[in-house]
């Protein structure tokens, strides 16, 4: 399991976590990434589709534990499983 905590803030880092994520997954490595909404954080899911080999689904709001952040916080959960051939 690989856990992925706001670490898609810095845009132009996309690109290198991207390869990242590719050099340290094989098939079923499975990923979860959390963070507070930004505009932009959502291009790193873009860039990971385009990059082929990760199956990324949003986890329901009910299931994420806030651990005391106000409930309005933009908090934002995928779970990312990579598949064959990253």
């Amino acid at each position: 399991v690989v856990i992925l905590s706001e670490v898609v803030y810095e845009e132009d880092a996309h690109d290198a976590l991207v390869y990242t994520l590719q050099k340290v997954s094989r098939e079923g490595t499975l990923m979860f990434s959390i963070f507070c909404d930004r505009p932009w954080s959502f291009m790193f899911f873009v860039k990971l589709h385009d990059a082929g080999g990760f199956e990324v689904a949003p986890v329901p709001d009910e299931d994420v534990d806030l651990l005391g952040m106000q409930p309005d916080a933009k908090v934002c959960m995928h779970k990312i499983v990579a598949k064959a051939a990253v």
